[in-house]
């Protein structure tokens, strides 16, 4: 029995031992793997932070060389090949604030700065590149008297009939790029900075670290390996030490520079110290487990809980409280799964022109509603559905479509009852949000959670397009319509460069006299692949990339040295209307440009109108009646287009700055056979003479519509009757034929 008894024990010894050796295996491939996720999602993490302010970087130098390269394009040279250029034009520079000094020089370094003082350049290694590459360059200099501080030099060479004749260079301070780079990454304890080929710090947010090496920071095995990644990456990363603390290194190349943007973390802030501290862990967890279970349930028991503080900062958005993107596609994947749920809703929702909130209120007020939102969104979906942040202001929600919950009551909830901010009264702010919905719809298909978000975020962007409809539903279409709208956000950069965009006009008729009144300016673009684009398809893009400012300011002065050229050649001119949306609106530096446009050209300034839209007027009139009263000081007239399309309210007329009233060619669609809508458009054309404002009638099509018009008193049209949008010649053959 002794003998049975030992080897009963024997056996339940080794059962055991043998259960321990399992437990510990899974334990550790458990661990290894739980931390390998972590690292490499962090890692990429570092990796996204540090390739966006690379692109930010290179976008600004872009912007930089792109306006270096226009000045250029305006020097003159007389007949001793001496240049010369307007200083008017090199302060408009400096006035917006693009660069803090110009300089126009010849090759022997004498030129002119943007105040029109003589001046000698004195920098070899900025003019020797330039002469010899005869390309722009980029160049970080310490030893420029008057600054301070280091400074960057852009240099873009001119060339008159393929011959180098000079230097067209523009100065900033350091903080012009360093503002781009990031504070704050991973709870302030990260750091960026930009770096040249032999690792010295050119532009830190960190002045103690300026003209040090970042090899300095290092050990040797550490700096011997970033330096060997240099030739031929864009984009690589290290594990080293600063200081004896190890951190992570993101390196990623700036284009048409030889600096280097790196991002650099401390380890235990992105929880990779938990990797070492884990061996020692496991180490002790495999004794203990062999000595006691009541030890190896106790160290189970942390494991989980260190698991959970990995999870929750891996997973959980730090300033909303709800799941992140990378723990929605986790936990929607499950959802789907789950009782093997298959025909499920995906709803993309974002907030419209949430960047305009940004601008005027602040980041703080626009985190607030954020938060508003997470906390509706926590509030009406309790039960089994999932919802988290998937970045900026977008957010999903998962859930299970039921007879009774339909697509188009879910996007009307989400509206309503999660687009409700009404809390943020108690910031004594008035402030209401729409929201820009796209839905995908999941039926019995392959699980790719990525895939679908993506499917529900085309939809998303979609319906920012379309003005009357809730949400927009994916189809297979907007997969091609992306990649189209992308290649021609791409070209749409290059298009003012290249001399893709030109402008038409179209006439106003006073339909008495049968005489041109006036026109408008109308931007066409030649794609040179795509041929004609529609302003319906690029303006959107351009708004939304905020280069609408760039092309409204060649609108502008394209209009304005028309004019000019006319006038100068005897030519009777009428004013001529100009389209300005809500973000040029918004431009801090709007009526300036305006102001240096008419002084430039030496224009009256009454020969130029100024249309905005009917729901930019009335979205927000407070402000806009503050813009257009700046506009108007300058003696320029401003129209309100479309009306009739949006929520036209005759009595707000009243309150906003305007001076001409063009009324939709809506308002005409049955004005033939159908008394009332004459009647109605009479009332509108008294109540403006009473208001002392003209009105417009836009796209007339016959004269059965004119003799109707002339009824109504309205006088002055626009339309295919008279005339549709003609190229610029052919306008001006229409002003010389008005004479007569």
């Amino acid at each position: 029995m002794k003998i049975h008894k030992n080897i009963k024990n024997s056996i339940g010894i080794f059962l055991m031992a043998l259960i321990f050796m399992i437990v510990t295996i899974v334990a550790v491939s458990y661990t290894k793997e739980m931390l390998e996720n972590s690292i490499n999602q962090n890692k990429e993490n570092i990796k996204e932070i540090t390739i966006q302010i690379s692109h930010n970087i290179e976008s600004k130098i872009n912007n930089y060389i792109s306006e270096l390269k226009f000045i250029g394009s305006k020097v003159k040279f007389n007949d001793n090949k001496e240049l010369q250029i307007s200083t008017d034009i090199l302060n408009n520079k400096v006035q917006y604030k693009e660069f803090n000094k110009i300089l126009v020089l010849g090759l022997d370094g004498k030129g002119k700065n943007n105040l029109g003082e003589d001046v000698f350049f004195k920098n070899d290694e900025i003019l020797e590149r330039t002469t010899k590459e005869n390309k722009p360059i980029i160049l970080h200099s310490s030893r420029i008297k008057s600054y301070e501080n280091d400074v960057v030099l852009y240099s873009v060479p001119i060339v008159n009939n393929n011959k180098l004749m000079g230097i067209v260079i523009g100065i900033n301070d350091m903080s012009s790029l360093t503002k781009e780079l990031k504070n704050g990454i991973y709870e302030g304890k990260g750091c960026s900075y930009i770096i040249n080929n032999s690792g010295d710090i050119l532009f830190s947010i960190h002045e103690h670290k300026l003209r040090k090496n970042v090899y300095d920071f290092l050990d040797k095995n550490s700096a011997d390996e970033m330096k060997s990644y240099h030739e031929g990456n864009e984009y690589w990363e290290v594990r080293g030490e600063i200081h004896g603390k190890k951190s992570y290194f993101g390196f990623s190349k700036i284009n048409d520079t030889d600096w280097y943007m790196v991002t650099s973390v401390p380890s235990k802030n992105i929880l990779l110290q938990i990797q070492d501290s884990a061996k020692i862990m496991l180490s002790i967890l495999i004794m203990v487990i062999l000595l006691s279970l009541i030890i190896c349930s106790y160290i189970i028991k942390i494991q989980k809980n260190n698991e959970k503080k990995v999870m929750d900062i891996a997973f959980k958005d730090s300033l909303t409280g709800i799941i992140n993107y990378n723990k929605f596609v986790s936990e929607a994947e499950e959802y789907i799964l789950r009782q093997r749920r298959r025909k499920c809703v995906l709803v993309c929702f974002d907030i419209d022109k949430f960047k305009l909130i940004n601008d005027i209120y602040g980041y703080k007020i626009g985190d607030e509603i954020l938060k508003i939102i997470s906390n509706n969104l926590k509030y009406y979906f309790k039960g089994d559905i999932v919802y988290g942040r998937l970045g900026g202001d977008t957010f999903g929600v998962l859930l299970e479509t039921k007879e009774e919950f339909k697509i188009d009551q879910i996007a009307e909830f989400i509206k309503k009852k999660i687009g409700n901010i009404e809390s943020t009264k108690n910031l004594n702010l008035e402030i209401s949000v729409d929201l820009s919905i796209g839905i995908y719809k999941i039926e019995n298909e392959t699980i790719n959670m990525k895939k679908f978000i993506d499917n529900a975020d085309m939809a998303r962007l979609k319906s920012k397009e379309t003005r009357y409809r809730e949400y927009v539903v994916f189809d297979e279409n907007m997969s091609k319509e992306k990649k189209k709208i992308l290649q021609m956000e791409r070209d749409l950069f290059l298009a003012i460069r290249n001399k893709e965009f030109s402008l038409h006009y179209q006439p106003k008729f006073n339909i008495n006299t049968g005489k041109i009144v006036g026109a408008e300016a109308l931007i066409r673009w030649i794609h040179p692949t795509m041929g004609m684009v529609s302003p319906m398809e690029f303006i959107p893009l351009a708004e939304k990339t905020r280069f609408i400012n760039n092309i409204g300011q060649w609108v502008f002065d394209e209009v304005c040295k028309k004019l000019r050229s006319w006038i100068d050649e005897g030519i009777e001119v009428v004013p001529i209307a100009i389209n300005l949306s809500r973000v040029e609106l918004y431009q801090q530096d709007l009526v300036d440009m305006l102001r240096f446009g008419i002084n430039r050209y030496k224009i009256d300034p009454r020969l130029i109108e100024i249309e905005i839209t009917e729901s930019t007027a009335l979205n927000d009139i407070e402000f806009i009646n503050e813009k257009l009263s700046e506009i108007k000081t300058l003696g320029m007239k401003v129209a309100m287009d479309d009306f009739g399309t949006g929520n036209s309210n005759l009595s707000s007329l009243k309150d906003i700055q305007i001076d001409v009233l063009k009324l939709d060619k809506s308002l005409l669609l049955d004005i033939e056979n159908n008394e009332k809508t004459e009647l109605m458009l009479k009332s509108i054309v008294d109540l403006s003479k009473n208001l002392s404002l003209n009105t417009v009638c836009e796209g007339v099509e016959n004269m059965s519509q004119v003799e109707i018009l002339k009824g109504t008193g309205c006088e002055i049209v626009q339309g295919y009757v008279f005339s549709k949008p003609v190229e610029v010649e052919k306008y001006k053959k229409l002003l010389l034929r008005n004479r007569n």
